[in-house]
Parts: structure tokens; C-alpha cells; sequence
């Protein structure tokens, strides 16, 4: 069940085999659920050598993109793309436990200072990201009204100024705001 593709297939070994095998334990942690389940040990072989695992639960993916990241990235079927070392795979979780932004999760900017905070300040940590998300927004459109101002005494055009201020504004806020109005999945809700 944490073998390896490249196990699976017989193929030499090094570290990342072992790193692999903890990306799919860590897989199960947090889905309740093996990475690699089936019926019989050669289906299991068989989804193991395609890198067929089972998708982690939706609330997973909301909980916590990071850890889902370092997941994925973990247990990548090729070789290549996993983590180099368990040392390496140990520091992105620490990381994460820290409230940072681990080398695996592609996080904007943005949302890389926003945990940066929430995990350095509890006056921030009890804000919701799309507060923060609002907050950055405005510094940037405060920032392109200054360089309005600037503009104008420089002789610069000044809309390029502000069309930069809201094209950087513009996606993390729309991005949160559809993340926020989902409709929430059936079920339970466990």
C-alpha cells in the first residue's frame, strides 16, 4: 500500500522510494483513506505504477492547500518531481505547522505574507484571509494613487499606474470570493 512506483516496477531505489512511502502515509492521515486501495495486491500494484491514488476529500483541499500540496508532491509518480529527501519532505511540513508557504504549494504572494502573519500575529490570525486579501488590495490601490500623483509630477501617463494597481488587486479577491460562495457539498458534512 506504500510502495513505491518505481518498486512496483522493480526499478533501482534511492530516498525518494522512502519519501513516497511517507507522502502516502501522510495521504492516509489525512484522508482516513489508503492512497493506493483496491481489492487485490495486483490492482493495488497496478494503481501504484500508474500513480493512480485516491483524490484526497474536498475538505482536505480547503483545510489546507499547503498540506495537500506537500502530498501531492510527495507522492508524484515520477521520481523526478518528489521531494529529494525525507529531510526535505520533514521541512516542508515544519513549514507548514510554522503557518509558512512550503516549497511544494505554488502560493501568490499574497497568500504566502497573509500566513506568514497569521501565524506571527493573533490580532491577524483572527482575520479571514479574504480580509487580508482586502487589505493588500487596498495598500496597492493607495500605492497607484500615489504613483498618480507621482505621475503627474514626472509627466508620466498615470493609467498604466493604476491599470498595474488593479490587475494585481483583481485576482486574489476574485479567487477568495469564489472560493467563499461555493455551495457546500452534500453529505454529512464530516
Amino acid at each position: 500500500m506504500y510502495m513505491s512506483p518505481e518498486q512496483a516496477r522493480g526499478d533501482a531505489l534511492d530516498a525518494r522510494s522512502e519519501v513516497f512511502a511517507l507522502g502516502a502515509l501522510l495521504h492516509e492521515l489525512i484522508a482516513l483513506r489508503r492512497a493506493f486501495d483496491a481489492a487485490t495486491v495486483a490492482d493495488v500494484l497496478d494503481r501504484v505504477k500508474r500513480g493512480d491514488k485516491v483524490p484526497l476529500p474536498e475538505a482536505a483541499h480547503a483545510a489546507s492547500s499547503a498540506l495537500t500540496a506537500i502530498v501531492d508532491k510527495a507522492t508524484a509518480p515520477e521520481v523526478a518531481e518528489r521531494y529529494a529527501s525525507v529531510r526535505a519532505l520533514a521541512e516542508d511540513v515544519e513549514t507548514v505547522l510554522d503557518g509558512r508557504t512550503p516549497v511544494a504549494d505554488h502560493a501568490s504572494l499574497v497568500t504566502q505574507v497573509a500566513r506568514f502573519y497569521v501565524s506571527h500575529d493573533p490580532a491577524i490570525g483572527r482575520l479571514r484571509v479574504i480580509d487580508i486579501d482586502m487589505w493588500a488590495g487596498g495598500s496597492w490601490l493607495v500605492g497607484a494613487g500615489l504613483g498618480v500623483l507621482a505621475a503627474r509630477y514626472v509627466a508620466l501617463p498615470w493609467w498604466p499606474v493604476v491599470l498595474a494597481g488593479v490587475a494585481v488587486v483583481l485576482p486574489p479577491t476574485l479567487r477568495r470570493w469564489r472560493g467563499r460562495n461555493r455551495p457546500a457539498p452534500d453529505g454529512d458534512g464530516a
